[in-house]
């Protein structure tokens, strides 16, 4: 069954089968049956018509919606993992939520090294980002044991029915998958994240020779002139409502980002004549608070 699942910023789809939803349900039934939520009832026949799957699917949204309505279910661990969910899978600065899950790994393989030790078998978090491949402990840790980075040697290499090898810059790493059906699932998920050819430098080429392939959903864009770029820094530093983060070789305060412009939605600003340092906008956005 395919499930959509809903964020606030974002929607994904997890897929499953039925014995999974009964197994989840037997972990969590001291919980829902509380509230009398009923699992809905397994059938002892297959049925390939279009209106007994879009009922059957039906039925499960519902059930799964009431079971995620209650605040002990979504807390805990197992309900978690069914959805594939974990402290990084929602971090806006690390890109979109994709697939996730258990996998047994194995690293090893560095290029750097003349004899590289390739280490055994273990079980790890794997999360997809936009930017590289995360690997954890655990589903309930948040620092990645190691990361597979999405630069222009990345590529995906079908090792077995169950096994794929992904590799970047610096190393390789084999992914076992437990079986064929979870193998095709994984494969799919790289092929919509790193692209529908197994190597990203082949079908997205990095521009002016960098190493990093382009990011179609990033918050980050190109900006060549001082014009716009100036005009950018002012207008996210007056729409911050938290903090601002300032960075570069040398940043001088005197600056005027905007030059005979007046800032939107400011009255105090409007007039032929506006200009506006650095220095009088991080003055303006202190006394805010």
């Amino acid at each position: 069954h395919e499930i959509p699942t809903t964020d606030l910023r974002w929607s994904f789809g997890v897929s499953k089968r039925f014995s999974e939803i009964a197994a989840l349900h037997g972990r969590i039934s001291h919980i829902v049956e509380r509230h009398g939520i009923k699992r809905p009832p397994k059938t002892w026949f297959r049925s390939t018509q279009q209106a007994f799957i879009q009922q059957r699917c039906v039925a499960i949204q519902r059930y799964l919606r009431a079971a995620y309505a209650i605040p002990e279910v979504f807390a805990n661990p197992h309900a978690r993992e069914f959805l594939g969910i974990c402290d990084l899978s929602f971090r806006q600065r690390l890109g979109r939520k994709h697939k996730e899950g258990y996998l047994s790994r194995r690293s090893g393989g560095y290029k750097h090294l003349s004899n590289p030790t390739i280490s055994g078998w273990k079980r790890r978090w794997v999360v997809l980002k936009d930017a590289c491949i995360v690997f954890l402990e655990s589903r309930d840790k948040a620092i990645p044991k190691e990361i597979i980075v999405v630069d222009a040697d990345f590529r995906v290499n079908v090792v077995s029915r169950r096994e794929i090898e992904v590799c970047d810059g610096t190393r390789k790493c084999t992914l076992h998958c437990g079986n064929y059906r979870n193998a095709c699932e994984w494969l799919d998920a790289l092929r919509d994240v790193y692209g529908e050819h197994p190597r990203v430098a082949a079908t997205m080429q990095p521009p002016i020779q960098s190493f990093a392939p382009v990011r179609m959903q990033a918050s980050a864009g190109w900006i060549v002139d001082a014009k716009p770029a100036y005009a950018a820094i002012a207008r996210d530093i007056f729409f911050a409502k938290r903090s601002i983060f300032i960075t570069g070789w040398w940043v001088w305060p005197d600056v005027e980002l905007l030059r005979r412009r007046a800032i939107p939605g400011d009255s105090s600003s409007t007039g032929p004549d506006v200009s506006l340092r650095l220095l009088d906008l991080l003055w303006r956005k202190a006394f805010e608070g």
